[in-house]
């Protein structure tokens, strides 16, 4: 029973882990877009 409880935890910070990585690469996205958009001006 505690095998299963350690990979539910595991898949947990596995979600949290993704979704930040996520949220970090659309500010960079977001970044780089502002740049260009500065760049062309």
């Amino acid at each position: 029973m505690s095998h299963l409880n350690l990979e539910n935890q595991l898949d947990e910070k596995t979600k949290e882990l993704i979704l930040k990585m996520e949220e970090e690469l659309e500010s960079k996205d977001q970044e780089i877009a502002t740049l260009k958009m500065n760049w062309h001006i």
